[in-house]
């Protein structure tokens, strides 16, 4: 990310994610681990409370991160404690371990009664941007985590990971995987999803240039060569849960990329549309139903939710219902909740932002969403929220 327009990046949206027209796309209907010190036996929830939904958040003004309970209605409860003295925004889920990245790669045991975080292992992450918040290509599922730095030429490389039951980190086989060259106007990660057959990475470089890259996942966690696609920046990806389609915000235009994945890897554009009048897109996330995509977009005046029905066929987005306004500004990301019934939205993307996360109800058969009510962020400019169901 090249330091003249570092602030401007930053005021675009990035990703939520879970701890868990011109285009007729759209109609109007190898690093040695530090061994991980004794991890405390996990503490028992009280009688009442069947399980511990809790949502974390990475906040990129005040380094730190914010933590939440998500109460059976929906609503968000902050935990003690809160915001954590971890010094990092970048942050995923595995299991039920947060992980955040910085120059290192930190797993924190999530207490499944209180939510509180327990360091459990680090490595270190060759080559990582500093300062950290130069990027936010932190991803992570079960299994493994991937994360940007560099390989021993100095070239952009992904580094991946795995991680243990115990949340120890150990370096994939394979790892560092080559993304590009290192030079300073070249495109560099910027964000990145993921799923079971890939790992999708949104880019930007020198004037705004971007680029998709996807790479194929294979056995542990291995990555095969990358497949790339370029564009202007790209500031929010989502790929489709049959891993046909992915979705990106072009930064430059506000506009929506719908594109094709192939076996490989690949990603191709099928389509890209603009939103409406005064408004553009920010960010994008699947459902774990694959049958909706929600985006977050700004019309000057507020964020907006809005629902797209997804073609199982070709990708293409038909928009369900009308915008639903969050009631803040400048939205950031925005996610769904593993039971997929409920979507939040960060609204931390500028200083004017409103600073606060807003759950929506989801109905994963109709896309009908309703808010359901706001609460501050406990920092400043959250970014994309992590969801974990212990």
């Amino acid at each position: 990310m090249k330091t003249f327009h570092t602030f401007c990046r930053f005021a675009l949206p990035l990703f939520l994610a879970i701890m868990i027209a011109g285009c007729g796309g759209v109609s109007s209907s190898s690093m040695s681990p530090t061994p991980p010190p004794a991890t405390p036996p996990p503490s028992t929830p009280p009688p009442g409370n069947p399980h511990g939904t809790f949502l974390y958040v990475g906040n990129l003004t005040s380094n730190n991160v914010s933590g939440f309970r998500m109460n059976s209605d929906g609503t968000l409860t902050a935990l003690s404690g809160s915001p954590f003295s971890i010094s990092a925004w970048n942050i995923a889920v595995s299991k039920n371990f947060l992980l955040a990245a910085t120059t290192d790669l930190v797993s924190y045991q999530i207490d499944p009664a209180s939510g509180a975080l327990t360091k459990a292992s680090s490595v270190p992450i060759p080559g990582a941007p500093t300062p950290a918040g130069q990027s936010r290509a932190l991803a992570a599922d079960a299994n493994n985590a991937y994360a940007f730095g560099k390989d021993g030429n100095a070239n952009y490389a992904i580094h991946g990971f795995s991680v243990a039951a115990n949340g120890s980190l150990t370096t994939v086989a394979g790892s560092p995987f080559l993304f590009g060259n290192g030079c300073d106007l070249c495109d560099t990660p910027f964000v990145s999803t993921i799923n079971s057959s890939f790992l999708m990475i949104g880019a930007d470089g020198f004037h705004s240039l971007g680029d998709v890259t996807v790479f194929a996942r294979g056995t542990g966690g291995t990555l095969a060569p990358k497949q790339t696609l370029g564009s202007n920046i790209i500031v929010s990806v989502a790929i489709h849960p049959s891993g046909k389609f992915g979705y990106a915000v072009d930064g430059a235009t506000g506009s929506m990329m719908v594109l094709n994945i192939a076996a490989n890897g690949q990603p191709s554009m099928r389509t890209s549309f603009f939103d409406s009048p005064n408004a553009i897109f920010k960010a994008v996330a699947s459902e774990p139903g694959g049958k909706f995509l929600l985006a977050v977009d700004d019309d000057g005046a507020a964020s907006r939710l809005r629902v797209f029905a997804v073609n199982q066929s070709t990708g293409d987005l038909t928009e369900v219902g009308s915008p639903v306004s969050t009631g803040g500004t400048r939205g950031s990301a925005v996610t769904v909740d593993p039971t997929n019934h409920f979507a939040i939205v960060s609204n931390g993307a500028g200083f004017d932002a409103s600073q606060d996360l807003v759950v929506f109800s989801f109905n994963p058969d109709t896309g009908a969403v309703t808010k359901i009510k706001s609460v501050p962020s406990g920092g400043q400019a959250p970014q994309m929220p992590f969801m974990a169901v212990l």
